[in-house]
């Protein structure tokens, strides 16, 4: 690993300049090391050294590479693998003392027209997809951007403690708020929308988050299996809902 350590001053210098293109060349040698902690790390310093550069330019490449390292390599153990990268990055790098993972499913997100897939963390502060994007209609970047910006400065304000004020947070995904909706728009069996409150800009609109779980591979499981936790997801993200309002 110690072609990291020398890499790391080099990739987070090209970070403060901005220069993407060269940051996800320099990684790419370096994904194919994964699994392993010391990327892992790597990462989540180069997402705490400047989280909107790195959700907005770095992270959809890093993701798609990453798991197609692992597709390619480790496919007995392929979920396994999947969940220990998720699971340290968030919780080495993103989650403040106060938040804790739920639960976790595969599926969909929307908001608005943006449409996210992936792995579905349920926590006690958010909800975050760990995957790609895809949009629907027109796809409004100015909306995509915010939602990073926003989740970035929510995880500022819960370092309240002392030893945490300046330590910066990395992020890993898309982050969905669960606090102040403005209402639960529907629950059905197989997904649960609700609508809250964005400005963007000077704007003040209204979105609707809906969360829609799916029995997709790696993680595929029996159906009543998948049927049984797609409804106990849900549950939880709707007394969570209820919680917060």
């Amino acid at each position: 690993m110690s072609d990291i350590a020398n890499i790391k001053e080099e990739l987070l210098n090209l970070i403060e300049i901005k220069n993407d293109k060269v940051i996800i060349k320099t990684l790419s040698n370096i994904i194919s090391q994964i699994p392993s902690k010391d990327v892992y790390d790597l990462f989540g310093e180069l997402s705490k050294k400047d989280p909107v550069f790195f959700m907005m330019k770095l992270y959809p490449d890093i993701y798609r590479k990453s798991l197609e390292h692992l597709r390619k390599n480790y496919k007995q153990n392929l979920p396994e693998l999947i969940l220990q990268m998720y699971e340290y990055i968030l919780k080495t790098h993103c989650f403040p003392e106060d938040e804790d993972k739920i639960d976790f499913i595969v599926g969909m997100t929307f908001l608005g027209n943006i449409r996210f897939l992936g792995a579905i963390y349920l926590t006690n502060k958010r909800i975050i997809n760990i995957g790609v994007i895809f949009k629907l209609k027109t796809f409004p970047v100015s909306l995509w951007e915010y939602l990073i910006k926003r989740a970035i400065r929510s995880r500022q304000k819960t370092m309240t403690e002392s030893i945490l004020k300046d330590m910066p947070l990395a992020e890993w995904g898309y982050s969905f708020p669960i606090t102040n909706m403005v209402s639960i728009y529907e629950k059905t069996v197989g997904s649960l929308s609700y609508y809250i409150n964005l400005k963007i800009g000077e704007k003040l609109k209204k979105y609707r988050i809906k969360i829609v779980p799916k029995n997709w591979p790696p993680f595929k499981c029996p159906k009543e299996e998948f049927i049984e936790h797609r409804e106990e997801f849900l549950e939880q993200i709707h007394q969570l809902l209820l919680k917060y309002q």
